[in-house]
């Protein structure tokens, strides 16, 4: 829970890096809100306002956490734009965040 609420303190920060335990808890437990919000929509009948107030909330966090897992996997920020690709983009962009940190970027490297 402790990445989730570091990921909403750092929403602004597009440029320092985000190791893998970070990205990949923030999603947990985002995946896990996500699910009980759409839950209780189902549950209430509700035509998901609630979903969609709260993917409104976290866009911002989730795409600055993930620019700075792209850089700290040594991958370009602009790779995120392969969610763009149908289908394929979304797989090969979960690939590059899986990858573990390049040591050239830890090293502190320039970008």
């Amino acid at each position: 829970m402790n990445w989730y609420i570091e990921a909403f303190k750092q929403f602004n920060n597009f440029i320092g890096r985000s190791h893998r335990t970070a990205f990949w808890s923030f999603m947990l437990v985002h995946l896990l809100l996500t699910a009980i919000i759409i839950g209780v929509e189902i549950a209430t009948d509700n035509p998901g306002w609630l979903d969609l107030i709260y993917s409104l909330f976290t866009l911002l966090p989730f795409l600055a956490l993930v620019v700075r897992r792209l850089r700290d996997a040594g991958f370009s920020p602009w790779w995120l734009l392969l969610v763009l690709i149908p289908g394929a983009g979304v797989l090969v962009l979960l690939i590059f965040l899986a990858q573990p940190t390049r040591l050239s970027f830890a090293k502190g490297a320039s970008l």
